[in-house]
């Protein structure tokens, strides 16, 4: 993981905050999704990564 203090720090770190309450039940996988925009993580899916999960690897 690369952390890069920027001015839009303050905005990142709400990204992990977002994140960390995925798992806790305080916020669902669709809010990551739907923030993409906003935080510029955008998630793709590719059958590379697919098969490379399913296989275990």
């Amino acid at each position: 993981m690369l952390i890069v203090f920027a001015p839009a720090i303050q905005e990142r770190f709400e990204y992990f905050r977002l994140v960390d309450r995925v798992p806790r039940g305080r916020a669902s996988p669709q809010e990551i999704l739907d923030s993409q925009e906003r935080f510029d993580n955008h998630f793709l899916d590719l059958p590379i990564w697919k098969e490379h999960r399913s296989s275990g690897g």
